[in-house]
C-alpha cells in the first residue's frame, strides 16, 4: 500500500507527515518528522519525530 504524503509548517518548522492505509493489511500507520530544521521538537514530540500504528477496521 502506498502512502500519502504531506508537508505542513507549523512557527517556521516544516513538519512532513506520512499516512499508510492499512499497512501490511492490518494496520494505520501515521508519522510525522520536523524536516527543517532536522529533528526539532514539536508539540507531539521532544525528538522530531513520532509515529502511531492503530489496527485497520
Amino acid at each position: 500500500m502506498e502512502s500519502k504524503n504531506y508537508e505542513i509548517e507549523w512557527q517556521g518548522i516544516k513538519i512532513s507527515i506520512a499516512h499508510t492505509h492499512k499497512r501490511w493489511g492490518v494496520i494505520e500507520h501515521l508519522e510525522v518528522r520536523s524536516i527543517d530544521p532536522p529533528k526539532a521538537p514539536i508539540p507531539i514530540t521532544d525528538t522530531g519525530y513520532r509515529q502511531a500504528i492503530n489496527r485497520a477496521c
